[in-house]
């Protein structure tokens, strides 16, 4: 499991479909900008 937090502009749905094609989304917190997610290799 990886967990990251970052800020996520505007460009979400530019980012997500990367993070989407190789780990699967245990969780995701947003907090204002930032989000934090739990991720698991596909």
């Amino acid at each position: 499991i990886l967990i990251i937090s970052g800020i996520i502009d505007d460009r979400y749905d530019e980012i997500m479909p990367y993070i989407k094609a190789n780990w699967h989304i245990i969780e995701e917190r947003i907090a204002g900008p930032w989000h934090t997610f739990a991720l698991e290799k596909r």
